[in-house]
């Protein structure tokens, strides 16, 4: 699994490197168009208040 530091963060960019670890070929558009014809939206964590 790729890490980093935001590594709960899910955009177009980890999920590219993570289906490219998964030896699926595909570029990072690519992955964008995907990823919104599917629906999926990225995950970001909230801003703490205190």
């Amino acid at each position: 699994m790729y890490r980093r530091r935001f590594w709960y963060v899910y955009g177009r960019r980890r999920v590219h490197v993570e289906l490219n670890a998964l030896n699926y070929s595909i570029g990072i558009y690519k992955t964008a168009a995907l990823m919104k014809s599917l629906n999926i939206k990225f995950i970001r964590p909230k801003k703490k208040h205190y």
